[in-house]
């Protein structure tokens, strides 16, 4: 019993094996071929129909109908997202079950050598097409027993032919085998992939945070040496402003000095985000967004529906700066518009303006003049496993949208 409760609870979990986003993709066009194969089971149900079964016309007919109707939309939602485990296994026993009634109330086609045996060797190599080898064995068990029982029935008047039905039945299994190990395959390259994945973003973690550690480092640097060194300066300066004479030349070189202490804090600002270490996310987004909108003289708009994501918050924060700051600096927009939230196990972030636009190939026109500011977050992106999209906006500007994992 704790075997076959063993079984059942490996069988019926993720067909992906856990194995998670990396997989995805994989697992999504694997239920795409499944769809198609499954249609295949469709052509051939109808084609027997050319030799009309002997019982049940009618009713074979429907069921056939319905099944068609059912193959395709399944088709359909496959392209659309990726189903669980449980919508996969009730595909799976709508397969079986209408291949088995089929098979019990047709009695027989007007044709004896019509004999739609082989839809039930399409059934494990539906199921080869899953990341986990237990699934394929429960569903080559379960075609090879359906097509025992679908015959008993359908011939329970006649002569069975159980020499001939348990010889198939076999064959079902031979290829149940051999799809049992095209599964095993596939799962072993899949978690080959997975694997790499995994330690390609352990390594852009610990890039990330060494890279984080050196602009710590830099921005104390500059704010203990070279900010405080012009701040004393510009003391100095005070008491020397008192002497008349001197007054207008070293009020220049007060105002220079003061707008040197606002780019440096502002460099060091950028360096070290300490507002994103002590408040948060969202509201170190929040003053971001404000201060750029002062800056580029445009309203802003933001919507974040999460609190915080721990390891992509400081990427995600960059990543809004970087874009905000090319809306200032190009976009020209009137409006702008900030968006976070999370959906799947992805953070996704928004950014969209009102702006000129950006043309095709933009951004790879930036690089080649020496611009790499959006390639390189776009890289980084990438390299931790998500996706950067930029797409215009109606009517006019920009909308770029960022997926990280979480």
């Amino acid at each position: 019993m704790a075997l076959l409760t063993k079984f059942l609870r490996t069988t019926l979990a993720d067909p992906a094996g856990g194995m998670g986003f990396a997989a995805a993709p994989y697992q999504r066009r694997a239920q795409i071929t499944q769809g198609i194969l499954r249609l295949i089971i469709v052509v051939d149900v109808f084609a027997d129909l050319f030799y009309p079964p002997t019982e049940n016309f009618a009713i074979s007919f429907v069921i056939i109908f319905g099944y068609a109707v059912w193959s395709v939309a399944l088709l359909f939602a496959n392209t659309r997202r990726w189903h669980t485990s449980t919508a996969i296994w009730i595909a799976f026993l709508i397969d079986l079950t209408t291949v088995t009634t089929l098979t019990a109330i047709t009695g027989g086609f007007t044709d004896p050598q019509v004999q739609p045996h082989n839809i039930f060797l399409l059934v494990p190599i539906l199921a080869a097409f899953q990341y986990r080898p237990a699934v394929t064995v429960a569903a080559t068990v379960a075609s090879a027993a359906s097509f025992v029982v679908g015959v008993a029935i359908g011939q329970s008047g006649s002569n069975p032919e159980w020499e001939h039905t348990l010889l198939f039945s076999q064959v079902i299994l031979i290829v149940g085998a051999a799809c049992v190990l095209l599964s095993w395959i596939q799962r072993d390259h899949m978690l080959n992939i997975v694997r790499l994945a995994e330690d390609r973003s352990a390594l852009v973690a610990r890039v990330m945070s060494a890279e984080d550690r050196e602009r710590g480092a830099l921005a104390e640097a500059l704010h203990d040496g070279a900010l405080q060194n012009i701040l004393a300066a510009r003391q100095d300066l005070d008491e020397l402003l008192k002497d008349p004479g001197a007054a207008e030349n070293l009020g220049r070189t007060r105002r220079t000095l003061t707008d040197t202490v606002e780019q440096l804090r502002t460099s060091v600002s950028t360096l070290h985000p300490a507002v994103l270490e002590n408040i948060g996310l969202a509201p170190a987004l929040r003053a971001l967004i404000a201060e750029t909108a002062e800056r580029g003289g445009f309203s802003a708009t933001f919507d974040c529906r999460i609190k915080g994501t721990g390891t992509a918050d400081h990427l995600l924060y960059r990543t809004a700066r970087e874009l905000l700051m090319n809306v200032v600096k190009h976009a020209r927009a009137g409006k702008v518009s900030v968006r976070i939230w999370m959906n799947g196990g992805m953070v996704h972030l928004e950014v969209a303006d009102d702006g000129v636009g950006m043309s095709r190939g933009a951004l790879e026109k930036s690089v080649a003049e020496g611009h790499i500011g959006l390639a390189s977050h776009r890289i980084r992106i990438e390299e931790a496993g998500g996706r950067f999209d930029i797409r215009s906006n109606a009517p006019t500007g920009t909308v770029v949208s960022v997926s990280l994992p979480c």
